[in-house]
């Protein structure tokens, strides 16, 4: 079995960024309800009603919802701190420009 880092992880997730923006945009963007066990789940990144941003949404129907991004940080995250993997987005317009390891956990 390969081992993979978040920098590999990340790396792919760029170069699929490249290849398709919309569709990772809509990937990154999309959640799922989903039930109290995964939302206490100690490293799945789950986000609840009060997490959510104006133009972010828990599906209709649920407490919580996660996303894919939500689950690679699972994967590579710790307990004690969040996962490592993060969106680049533009600061005016909050377009996804790409991903990158957390430099403080790099």
């Amino acid at each position: 079995m390969k081992t993979v880092t978040a920098q590999e992880a990340v790396a792919m997730l760029n170069e699929a960024f490249k290849l398709d923006p919309h569709a990772m945009y809509r990937l990154i963007k999309t959640r799922v309800g989903c039930n109290l066990p995964l939302a206490e789940h100690p490293t799945i990144q789950v986000m609840g009603h009060a997490e959510a941003a104006p133009n972010e949404a828990v599906p209709e129907g649920f407490d919580y919802g996660v996303g894919a991004l939500g689950i690679l940080n699972g994967i590579f995250g710790d307990p004690e701190t969040p996962g490592p993997i993060q969106c680049i987005t533009d600061d005016s317009t909050g377009a996804l420009l790409g991903f990158q390891v957390d430099p403080k956990q790099a």
